[in-house]
């Protein structure tokens, strides 16, 4: 199936519109299928890219617009508000938008979905490969992915759980996590992961001692758009300002940003600039 777990590849440094529409259904990354220890987070505005389309090329466009293609339905993104990835190929999405639940049930049935009955409002569906699940409502879509044949369904149950405030969310288990979504912004466009810490510091690389988390947004404009990239470590004496410089100037991802900021505070570094709206997927952090 097609989807926006896809995305990570192209949009992955340019990456967050309402906060509220992306954190509230960060599931703790146990209940995701192999229970991972942390899972990055991808985002994007479909309503808002539409807006600017003709800011990108051709290709460009069509990179994007296959970022929320999906086998079992057409989604137009002017129609759809949020689409939000968390994990690989064993994660989940969450499209928020003008979604008809009872159009969206015959082509979920005819792409060999069975109905696995109600759930806190959500009609509940599982392929017949029982690799990947969805739960739908009028405005919403949640789809969990199981290569292993464990139960999607149960982790669409768990995200809508979530969302709901009714099991702990990834912020809530995971300190670092939860520093990295203190700070960065949710925007147009966004990414945010959370990893081990390294142990050696390559400026070229954007390798830094002790890096824990990195989070990136974009807010769209016609000709060119503001980015953020955030970075957080382990302790306050560990960002240096000095190797930050030198990865802006040496590090490729930066050769179109412009009007480049940067701020220290503690265990927070915080890069700004503006990149040419047609040059965001050329850019590319991870």
């Amino acid at each position: 199936m097609t989807s926006t777990i896809g995305l990570a590849g192209c949009l992955s440094s340019l990456t967050g519109g309402g906060a509220s529409q992306v954190e509230e259904w960060l599931v703790d990354p146990r209940n995701l299928a192999g229970a991972p220890d942390q899972y990055p987070v991808m985002s994007l505005s479909p309503s808002t890219l539409d807006e600017y389309s003709t800011s990108f090329s051709r290709d460009d466009w069509g990179r994007i617009r296959d970022s929320f293609e999906y086998d079992f339905t057409r989604f137009y993104a002017d129609e759809l508000d949020r689409v939000t990835t968390g994990g690989w190929s064993d994660g989940f999405n969450v499209i928020v938008g003008d979604i008809d639940a009872e159009e969206l049930d015959d082509d979920l049935r005819q792409e060999g979905l069975r109905s696995r009955g109600e759930y806190d409002g959500f009609e509940l569906y599982e392929h017949s490969d029982e690799r990947w699940a969805a739960g739908v409502i009028d405005g919403t879509v949640v789809i969990a992915h199981d290569r292993r044949e464990e139960n999607p369904v149960v982790v669409v149950e768990d995200i809508i759980d979530t969302n709901n405030g009714e099991r702990r969310d990834y912020r809530d288990v995971d300190a670092d996590f939860d520093l990295l979504m203190d700070e960065a912004s949710i925007g147009d466009l966004f990414f945010a992961m959370v990893e081990e810490p390294t142990d050696e510091t390559e400026p070229e690389r954007g390798r830094f001692r002790n890096h824990v988390g990195i989070a990136n947004t974009v807010t769209l404009g016609e000709d060119d758009s503001t980015a953020e990239l955030v970075l957080t470590f382990l302790d306050e004496r560990d960002p240096r300002e000095r190797d930050i410089e030198d990865w802006t100037r040496e590090a490729d991802v930066f050769r179109f940003w412009r009007d480049i900021e940067i701020e220290i505070d503690e265990e927070v570094a915080r890069i700004e600039g503006e990149v040419p709206t047609r040059d965001l997927l050329d850019v590319s952090f991870l």
